[in-house]
């Protein structure tokens, strides 16, 4: 949980929108919810794609995971 936990600041902290993320890739806003509210998983894919749009490296994760 400390990577979607960690994502979900970086994502406030740019001030980026679940329907910006959504839009660039592909994870509707319902999936994308329920991944920053604790419900849901980020498939290894989904995640490449949230990092790409948001514009971080995924191997920062790699000691959280």
């Amino acid at each position: 949980m400390a990577v979607t936990k960690e994502l979900n600041t970086i994502i406030k902290t740019k001030g980026i929108s679940l329907t910006a993320i959504s839009r660039a890739t592909g994870i509707s806003v319902s999936s994308l919810s329920k991944v920053f509210s604790g419900n849901r998983k980020l498939s290894a894919s989904e995640f490449l794609k949230v990092c790409a749009f948001i514009e971080i490296d995924p191997n920062r994760f790699q000691d959280s995971a």
